[in-house]
This record gives C-alpha cells, structure tokens and sequence, in this order.
C-alpha cells in the first residue's frame, strides 16, 4: 500500500512562509546594500529550505510489512512493524507541539527527525502535519517508534494490521 503524505498544516505552512520570507528578504538586501555577509546568510538559508523540501516526506509505502518513508530524493526503510494506530487512539490528548526536537527540521516543508516526549519517549518523526487526527504511530519490531502523516491514517492503520 501507497499512500501521499498528509497536506501541511496550518502550523508548517507558518513556519514555512516565514522562514521563505525571510530568505527572500535577505538576499534582496544583500543585493540592494551589495553586502557579502548578508548574500552569504542568505545563501546559506536558500541551501537550508531548499535541503529540508528535498527531505520533506512525500509518500509512505507499507510492503512485506515494512513502513518506507519517501522523500523528494530518497527513501528511508524501517524494519518489520509490529503495531500501527493512529495517535488519537494511543493517546487521547497527544500533541506534537508538546514534544522536544532533539534533532532535526522542527516546520520547515515538515517536522522530521528525532523528537522526545514524556508519553513516547524518544521517537522519530516524518509528518507534514501537526494536526492530531493526521499521525499515525507505527512501531517496528526493533523497538522503533516512527510517528507518520500519510493523508488516510485509518486506512493506513488497517493495512498495516493486515500486513503485521
């Protein structure tokens, strides 16, 4: 089973706009003040955005009943999953907002990487949605906790019970 990531939320847009404006911003007033401090900085922001567009999650692939994360350059394989429910389910209050980045991109095209919370632990993230009903909690059967936003979780959850 295939399935595209969830559509941003509200809160990724946020973070995404600004930090697109902001760059844009920059490298105006670098060309108008013709400063190389700011080009730089702005340079560097433009190779971050563009870097966290390529890593953002574009699909989810559950096959042989392992979960593949897709990208827009590349894929991540998880081992065999073990369980699959969407967060609503696991934990009726449950929020993103609520959890500490150790590592990674915290809104920009997305939130990935590695994240911590006192009800999961540490866990990794590749969602495009903040939104609550969007996340899917799958755990594989080498302890792994990946938290995931494909556009049907419901449908999801069930093929990954069929194939767990």
């Amino acid at each position: 089973m295939t399935q595209p990531a969830a559509d941003m939320s509200l809160s990724v847009r946020l973070v995404t706009a600004c930090v697109l404006a902001l760059t844009a911003g920059i490298l105006m007033a670098a060309l108008f003040r013709r400063s190389l401090p700011l080009m730089g900085m702005g340079t560097f922001l433009a190779a971050a955005s563009l870097a966290c567009y390529l890593l953002a999650p574009a699909r989810y692939e559950l096959s042989d009943g392992k979960l593949t994360v897709c990208f827009r350059l590349g894929r991540f394989r998880y081992a065999q999953v073990t369980h699959c429910a969407p967060l609503r389910d696991v934990y009726r209050s449950w929020s993103l907002i609520r959890s500490l980045r150790l590592f990674g991109n915290g809104g920009l095209f997305a939130a990935t990487g590695f994240f911590w919370n006192r009800r999961l632990g540490i866990f990794r993230a590749f969602v495009t949605s903040a939104r609550p009903d969007d996340l899917l909690l799958v755990e594989t059967d080498t302890a792994r906790k990946i938290v995931i936003s494909p556009r049907d979780p419901i449908t999801f959850a069930r093929a990954c019970a069929v194939n767990s």
